[in-house]
């Protein structure tokens, strides 16, 4: 019985494996074809969520947070400034950095990139009963938040 239980385990864990890789690579091809549209590609919602949760910033301190390089995060900035979505202040605590900061058309984009994934979501699962709905979230919190703290221990160790 235990055995039958652990393939039965195995077979799950590959299971959910295979979705989550199916996920992702849809994910990566869209990243992929809205790549370079300061508009709307992955890494402009990340910086801007980053910057509207923790804001004003430095870009250091949005590079941590979404874990991108200072160089990528420096160069998506000023794309951002362009778009007008963030603006750079200098930092009264240390003139010579600058704090970011969402502007009211950034936060106004933010909410229109919120809009759009909350539509595909509602699309997505249209067909989900409301039990089902909030069960997969609760699972699906459950295995982010455990993700996470695997892949923050996983980086910590090996910056050791």
């Amino acid at each position: 019985m235990v055995r039958n239980m652990t393939q039965h385990r195995q077979q799950s864990e590959r299971r959910l494996y295979e979705e989550v890789s199916r996920l992702w690579n849809r994910h990566v091809t869209v990243a992929a074809i809205t790549e370079g549209d300061e508009r709307s590609d992955t890494l402009t919602r990340l910086i801007l969520k980053s910057i509207a949760l923790n804001g004003p910033v430095r870009s250091s301190d949005a590079a941590r947070d979404t874990g991108l390089s200072r160089a990528a995060i420096s160069r998506r900035i000023t794309a951002l400034e362009a778009n007008g979505f963030v603006s750079a202040d200098t930092d009264p605590a240390d003139r010579r950095a600058s704090l970011l900061t969402l502007t009211d058309e950034g936060q106004r984009h933010l909410d229109e990139l919120s809009l759009s994934g909350a539509a595909t979501i509602r699309e997505v699962t249209n067909d989900f009963s409301d039990e089902d709905l909030e069960r997969f979230a609760e699972l699906l919190g459950r295995f982010n938040t455990n993700a996470a703290e695997r892949l923050t221990a996983t980086v910590r160790s090996q910056h050791a």
